[in-house]
């Protein structure tokens, strides 16, 4: 049998609420029934069998890919270190540069002020965002899964309501409950994002893609409702704190449907990159010999050494992330393919149900583990020899000894019944010569 397990949140633990109190803040939706085994640990057991497999293939998959695109990575890096030219004057084009790799730092400036028209908002930065948030219904369902008595569960959903300020809408129309929980149908303001144009480096001309990756937003405060156009239809708004314009009675008690609306830019500063010159002054990306892409955006003063060092220390981390997720997916498999196992320990013997949990999740983040380190060992043959027959030959030896160590195990109990039947059998024998 399949069963998926939910549990209400433990925030009546914390706050000495009983499971009584606690529900009547919930609506019950609907009770279904499953027939399970006798105990929690043989719902436990049910897991995603027909899954199992699937789950260990992507994770080999994963680990597997996850070791080449981090080779690839370093790579890259290591040949951009050896290509890279530093600009130190940027107030000239070098056309000897076009179509390599350059590495430059200096101030970048925008034509003119960018300007939100219908708030009067302006800034010399280089981009302006407005951001629109509403006071809105919010929905959180949960599924409660009690056992009963018989040992089959019972699963009731319940709907929780709050009020939230959220960036986008929420159609109440999908609530349980939408006849007393209704949002507006849309939104006074959408968000909004302004960039100014053209944006200088010295003598150059700073492209699409490198202006994409200058988000080091900031607020723009010091707001004020003299600046809104009388036309507008933000006219009737109210400034609070001087950082956001508020639409609605009073900000202290806001309504469902109030506004609020602030902005931020990106002021004129310091930037530092590395890409490939083009030949209209600019830059774009630039494509390594195994086809990697490097292109990197700093704010402030940062050297090309540090960039590349910071990249390779992102580098690492992403790989190391990725295997801990390859091994999650892999126990997940294994942990799945078992669990039959606890199900049935505990239709045998109930208590032994709990036990056999534990032993699968053992064996399964044993084997996890030790798989994963051969995948990933197999990999780095394939991408780096040396190092990948190292971890092979590590992972071989932790099957081996734990091997060996399992059968030197069974073969002394194994000897010990053998010698305990032998000994009850001559003691019989004496005896019946005795009499």
């Amino acid at each position: 049998a399949l069963v998926t397990q939910f549990h209400l949140p433990s925030i009546y633990h914390s706050n000495n609420i009983t499971m009584d109190q606690f529900f009547p803040a919930f609506r019950a939706v609907s009770g279904v029934t499953h027939a399970l085994g006798r105990s929690p640990a043989a719902a436990r057991g049910g897991g995603f069998c027909c899954c199992s497999p699937l789950f260990i293939v992507i994770s080999v998959m994963l680990l597997f890919w996850n070791e080449g695109r981090s080779v690839g990575r370093y790579r890259d890096l290591q040949e951009s270190l050896k290509l890279v030219t530093n600009v130190d004057d940027i107030s000239s084009v070098d056309s000897s540069l076009e179509g390599k790799l350059v590495h430059m730092t200096g101030d970048y400036t925008s034509g003119s002020d960018v300007k939100d028209s219908t708030f009067g908002v302006s800034t010399n930065g280089i981009k302006l965002v407005r951001n629109v948030q509403m006071y809105q219904w919010d929905e959180r369902s949960y599924e409660d899964t009690r056992t009963k008595d018989d040992g089959s569960t019972e699963t009731f959903r319940r709907y929780h309501y709050n009020n939230v300020w959220s960036n986008s809408l929420i159609n109440s129309n999908y609530f349980a409950e939408k006849e007393s929980h209704e949002n507006p149908s849309s939104m006074k303001f959408s968000k909004s994002s302004i960039t100014a144009e053209p944006i200088i480096l010295g003598a150059f001309t700073l492209s699409s893609s490198i202006v994409d990756r200058m988000n080091w937003f900031q607020a723009l405060n010091n707001l004020s409702v003299d600046n809104i156009p009388e036309d507008s239809a933000a006219k009737d708004a109210k400034v609070e704190f001087g950082s956001e314009f508020y639409f609605g009675k009073a900000p202290l008690y806001p309504e469902v449907g109030d506004t609020k609306v602030s902005f931020q830019h990106v002021p004129p500063g310091t930037i530092s990159l590395m890409a490939m010159q083009t030949s209209d002054s600019s830059f774009s990306p630039y494509t390594t010999s195994r086809g990697g892409q490097i292109l990197f955006v700093q704010r402030g003063n940062v050297s090309s050494e540090d960039m590349l060092l910071q990249a390779a220390q992102e580098n690492e981390f992403g790989t190391w992330v990725l295997r801990i997720v390859g091994f999650g997916i892999m126990y997940m498999g294994l942990h799945s393919l078992l669990s039959p196992l606890v199900a049935s320990a505990d239709l045998i013997i109930p208590c032994l149900g709990n036990a056999m949990e534990y032993l699968v999740s053992m064996v399964s983040g044993i084997v996890a583990g030790v798989s994963s380190a051969t995948v990933i060992s197999i990999a780095w043959i394939y991408y780096r020899p040396l190092l990948g027959i190292l971890m092979l030959s590590i992972s071989g030896a932790i099957y081996y000894f734990g091997y060996k160590r399992y059968a030197r195990y069974t073969r002394v109990n194994s000897n010990e019944s053998s010698a305990s039947g032998d000994g009850t059998e001559r003691k019989g024998m004496v005896m019946m010569e005795v009499a």
